[in-house]
């Protein structure tokens, strides 16, 4: 049985978001083979929408296997520096004493060490991914 708020999100996320969820879809299906490399990927690239990412995941049927600990780990950095502007909050004086280059920089390293685990995988495979069929329950 569908949940009618379940069926109302989607219809929502849909109308809403087509192009964004299209496009979403079409990168989990290629990346499928290595989902959670690409989802802890974009959770960590500093300049991702981690309520987009999650409202795609939601509706596109992302297993919980994926989503979770991707969400979990993925989010740590971002709140390692919401806990840092806290701390220096009497100290601070914009935003740039938060969101510096060096910190923009290690954030974006952190993404790129994430992702490197699934470019390797394509490349070892050859893209042989690209050829295999969609069986991880992600929605066409």
């Amino acid at each position: 049985m569908i949940s009618p708020v379940r069926f109302c999100g989607v219809s929502l996320a849909e109308s809403l978001f087509p192009s964004l969820l299209s496009d979403f879809r079409q990168r989990l299906v290629s990346n499928e083979d290595r989902l959670p490399y690409f989802l802890l990927g974009l959770r960590l690239f500093p300049a991702s929408p981690n309520w987009a990412i999650n409202v795609a995941c939601g509706v596109l049927g992302v297993p919980l296997t994926a989503f979770f600990p991707t969400a979990l780990l993925g989010l740590l950095p971002y709140n390692y520096l919401c806990v840092q502007a806290g701390v220096m909050l009497s100290s601070i004086r914009g935003m740039s004493d938060v969101f510096s280059t060096a910190t923009m920089l290690q954030m974006t390293a952190m993404a790129a060490a994430a992702t490197l685990p699934g470019i390797m995988l394509r490349t070892r495979r050859g893209g042989e991914s690209s050829s295999q069929s969609n069986s991880g329950g992600i929605k066409e």
